[in-house]
């Protein structure tokens, strides 16, 4: 459009001015022809300098609806140039111009322009794994495509933020953002978007939900069929999403066992893939398949087939350059080495696993390798550095447990199914190192869940919610070995950046090599850390006969627990059930000495039975209450019962773990009376939920009642 002033205006500006504005106009239009007809770099900037002159002449005589309009010419130079500071600067400086002026169609494309660049830098800073930087960008673009009511951008934001919030392991935000698509693709995107379903069944699998996750994997794979794209043979569908169906729901089989069911999925997948045009995603999808393939043969054990199909996929996803999925393949590699013997390699395997995890800030990846790593260390009997990776995994899924707070109970619950057997095997190490009191702290974020699930609207405490602490020798560990990660980070980025380009130079091949060395360097220098004379020695004192009681005092939530039970003045004492799967273990907390471990010899079926016994006893008064009652008494009270003699114990605080939470330990009984009529017994669901320091009512309000007659039973 031309540059000109309302006919009234035209009239308030001098000859001068009228002269000037002419030429101002002239340079805009030189401005434009440029920029359209010869869009190369030359040109661009030939363009730029005839509306930076312009500008400056519609500056002078005061002509703002000039100014509005070349400032936002100046701008799209910049955008088109992908300088995208620098248009953005231009597009801000010309908006509240174009208001000031009226003009509409401006102000629209201005707005349309900086969302375009929020988009844009979002989807490169997302490139790059820095996703919470990248959410910044993309909610500041759907802010303007919602102004605009443009909703096809609208709906590819909403996308994007989604996806952004499931690499971060905010599972609970993913799905509020896929919500808000749907409507939005429902109403305005025509053909075979098969994403977002998809995208959902994958967060539904992460959860644990697998029902969920197959029923929208089969959505995903009913619209993938759908005729929708034509080519020279006629009408077709989404092949490539219809293959990432197929190999969803065979991975949602192989987490159900159904393994056979899985490959008959991935047989499909790997068929149909072969009709992809597209090579570079055939190549992504071909890994895909290979990689879900040899996870079902790593979960039939059959282990060397598992390498074969894992190793052709890692190789092709090398090329592609994609990080996160390399990472998987390396972890579940690294798997495959463990469950051969073949330990160094799994070791390595790991390292670069969990360099990409921590890479891309991905925590359900970290999660997976950090136990996967402490599981290593356990079998190679390092138990005090297995501690420290399991640590540091159980601080990863507790900030996706975090995160998922607002999410459906059954959800929360079955994510925390999928983890709590590694939560249990660091309790495990723990109590076999005689940590007694951290031990605790694992189960405690554990009964959050199980509490939750069985009183409802239980919420964890500023204690729960910091995960577990390490000790100072541990903290050291760490804080050395993340020193040697942020190495491999910075390698691993400018080596994933030259995988991904198209035509290498000899100088970028030499450069491959020469970052692919040093890769090898920095694995050889974690192995060198975890072995040095350092660690050795910081490791000498978390070893159970050199251990010193000030470690665990310094951990200051660990020594209040003594404290509050001195407070309660009612000579109490917690006692902390974890069942296992080849034993009991008990830990009594007195207030005046150091906890109490006693290991009993039950294995957790043993336990179940009788716990069922005596809960069906309980519910039928004709059935014998006494016999299973004696027996769980022998296994949870009668090992610790000089250590109550001695705390000369009056109330029995206890924090159930598991099924004992379904039976009251006030029923259990000793051969000659019942455990109520010992001790007064206080159930909590954990140390760091409940303020044991509250005092109980002075005077108890009862409420009582009885039959006069007859026989009652209740179920």
């Amino acid at each position: 459009p031309t540059l000109s002033l309302s006919p009234l205006a035209a009239q308030t500006l001098s000859e001068p001015n009228q002269a000037q504005k002419a030429q101002a106009d002239r340079l805009s239009r030189e401005g434009v022809y440029r920029r359209a007809r010869y869009n190369t770099i030359y040109n661009l900037e030939r363009a730029l300098k005839n509306f930076e002159e312009a500008l400056l002449i519609y500056q002078e005589i005061g002509d703002k609806a000039g100014m509005g309009k070349t400032l936002q010419d100046i701008g799209d130079v910049y955008h088109r140039g992908e300088e995208y500071e620098q248009a953005l600067d231009y597009y801000q400086r010309a908006l509240p111009i174009q208001r000031e002026v009226d003009d509409d169609d401006g102000e629209q494309f201005t707005l349309k322009s900086i969302g375009s660049i929020y988009y844009t830098q979002g989807l490169q800073i997302a490139a790059q794994n820095q996703y919470r930087e990248a959410l910044e960008k993309f909610q500041q673009a759907l802010v303007i495509e919602r102004k605009l009511g443009r909703q096809d951008n609208e709906f590819y934001t909403l996308n994007q933020i989604a996806i952004a919030y499931t690499n971060l392991g905010e599972y609970k935000l993913a799905l509020e953002s896929y919500q808000q698509a749907f409507p939005i693709r429902n109403e305005v995107i025509l053909g075979h978007w098969v994403g977002v379903e998809f995208k959902i069944g994958r967060i539904y699998e992460v959860l644990g939900q697998y029902e969920l996750a197959l029923q929208s994997y089969q959505e995903a794979l009913e619209l993938a069929r759908i005729p929708t794209l034509l080519n020279l043979d006629g009408a077709i569908g989404d092949i490539a999403g219809e293959v990432r169906s197929l190999n969803a729901m065979g991975n949602v089989q192989t987490r159900l066992k159904q393994y056979e069911l899985a490959l008959d999925f991935h047989q499909q997948a790997l068929a149909i893939l072969k009709t992809v045009d597209n090579k570079t995603a055939k190549k992504s999808l071909e890994a895909s398949t290979f990689y879900n393939i040899g996870i079902v043969y790593l979960k039939q054990e059959q282990y060397e087939l598992a390498l074969e199909f894992l190793q052709k996929g890692l190789t092709i996803q090398k090329v592609l350059g994609y990080q996160q999925p390399e990472g998987v393949f390396l972890n579940n590699i690294g798997q495959a080495y463990f469950k051969l013997g073949q330990y160094d390699l799994a070791w390595n395997s790991y390292q670069q696993a969990l360099v990409i995890a921590q890479d891309i800030a991905n925590q359900e990846n970290a999660g997976h390798v950090l136990k996967n790593i402490g599981y290593l260390l356990e079998k190679q009997n390092q138990p005090e550095l297995a501690i420290i990776f399991f640590k540091q995994s159980v601080n990863a899924r507790e900030r996706i447990r975090q995160n998922i707070k607002g999410l459906p109970q059954e959800f929360q619950a079955s994510y925390t199914a999928t983890i709590a057997e590694d939560y249990r095997q660091l309790a495990d190490l723990l109590l076999k190192q005689n940590r007694i009191l951290e031990a605790q702290r694992v189960l405690d974020l554990l009964k959050v869940q199980e509490l939750d699930d069985y009183l409802h609207n239980l919420r964890g405490t500023s204690q729960t919610a910091q995960g577990v602490a390490n000790l100072p020798p541990e903290q050291q560990i760490q804080d050395g070995y993340q020193e040697i990660s942020k190495q491999a980070i910075a390698l691993g980025k400018e080596l994933t950046q030259l995988r991904k380009k198209v035509n290498r130079t000899p100088q970028d091949e030499q450069r491959l090599t020469e970052l692919v060395n040093a890769q090898e360097e920095i694995i050889a220098d974690f192995n060198n850390f975890i072995q040095s004379e350092e660690v050795e020695a910081l490791i000498a004192q978390l070893t159970p006969s050199n251990r010193k009681p000030d470690l665990v005092d310094d951990l200051e939530d660990f020594i209040s627990i003594q404290n509050n039970l001195k407070n309660l003045q009612q000579n109490a004492v917690l006692l902390y059930p974890l069942i296992l799967e080849d034993r009991l273990e008990l830990v009594l907390t007195t207030p005046d000495s150091p906890p109490i471990r006693r290991t009993v010899s039950v294995t957790k079926e043993q336990l179940s039975r009788n716990i069922l016994a005596f809960r069906q006893a309980l519910q039928n008064p004709t059935l014998d209450a006494k016999t299973p009652a004696q027996q769980l008494y022998n296994w949870l009270i009668q090992p610790l019962e000089n250590d109550l003699a001695t705390a000369q114990a009056e109330t029995i605080i206890y924090a159930p773990d598991g099924q004992l939470r379904y039976i009251p330990l006030a029923a259990l009984h000793d051969g000659e009376q019942w455990l109520v009529q010992r001790y007064r017994i206080n159930n909590i669901t954990a140390a760091s939920l409940t303020e044991l320091n509250t005092q109980p009512q002075s005077q108890l309000k009862v409420l009582a009642g009885a039959f006069t007659n007859g026989r009652h039973s209740f179920t």
